[in-house]
């Protein structure tokens, strides 16, 4: 029962989650 769409469903958001931590790092690193 390996569904691929819904596999990328799940690591899709994490890797934006991911990328806007890591934007808010970088903001508040140069502030």
């Amino acid at each position: 029962m390996i569904i691929p769409t819904n596999d990328i469903a799940i690591i899709k958001p994490n890797v934006i989650g991911i990328i806007i931590y890591i934007l808010f790092y970088f903001y508040f690193y140069f502030i």
